[in-house]
């Protein structure tokens, strides 16, 4: 049982750490460097202690589909849960290759006999001040002209963010639209932290996306994501603390950007 609800608080969130992350200012207001990681893939594994229980892929790809970059972020249920919960999570986005932000971003969902299917469009060119998203469930909204997807935002932020000599304490702010929704994505740097990887051991940074405290979690810190501390700055773990227990994703695989 305790299995079953640990996979239930969706393995996916793995994947989206990556979801992205973190001084007190909203990103969008400054210039940045467009994301170009073309080529690289990252694999996963999600364990409860042990037990593996799923997987997981990031892959960024430059100039696919005629869509500039096409990103793809996959959160499957493996070995036993796939019995007790099966869940298989896609996101992908189109990315424009001069701004780095979302032209159009689908999101599909299965849990056991549970299907769901939206795509969402960014329109950037009708108005001058805003963006027009069209959501295939939601329908239109306005939002602020600047605003990124999950997905981008995981990118943006690892470029543009990690490079810098951050404090402890120290937040950045993401406006993004995720799941028909204008969410503040916020991240706090926590410190730096030498942990043990299938790799052998790795200076990291890491960081306390702030989680929402209800139904998962009982604090705002109980995520935790350790990126390298090098050139490379690759996402390598990610932690939940939630009530039945810890749920651990490390990276186990990585193919490196094409130079």
């Amino acid at each position: 049982m305790q299995i079953e609800n640990m996979v239930k608080a969706r393995i996916s969130f793995l994947i989206f750490f990556v979801t992205c992350f973190l001084p007190d200012s909203s990103s969008q207001e400054k210039d940045f460097e467009v994301p170009d990681y073309d080529g690289e893939k990252m694999y996963y594994v999600v364990r409860i202690g042990f037990i593996n229980v799923g997987k997981g892929t990031i892959s960024f790809m430059r100039d696919s589909l005629e869509c500039g970059s096409f990103i793809k972020g996959e959160a499957k249920s493996s070995g036993i849960a796939r019995i007790i919960h099966r869940v298989h999570y896609i996101f992908e986005c189109c990315m424009e290759p001069n701004t780095g932000l979302p032209n159009k971003s689908t999101r599909h969902i299965s849990e056991r006999n549970h299907h769901s299917y939206n795509q969402v469009n960014f329109d950037r060119h009708t108005r001058s001040d805003s963006c027009i998203v069209n959501s295939d469930i939601t329908g239109i909204m306005v939002t602020r002209k600047n605003i990124y997807d999950i997905v981008t935002g995981f990118y943006h932020f690892r470029k543009n963010f990690l490079k810098q000599d951050m404090i402890i304490g120290q937040e950045v702010v993401i406006k993004t639209y995720f799941a028909d929704e204008e969410f503040d994505l916020r991240i706090r740097y926590t410190g730096k932290e030498t942990i043990k990887t299938r790799f052998g051991k790795m200076k990291c940074l890491k960081f306390n996306p702030v989680t929402a405290v209800g139904r998962y979690f009982a604090t705002e810190n109980d995520m935790s994501v350790w990126i390298t501390d090098d050139e490379l700055l690759i996402p390598v773990r990610i932690q939940f603390n939630l009530s039945v227990g810890n749920l651990r994703g490390d990276l186990v695989r990585y193919e490196a950007p094409k130079q």
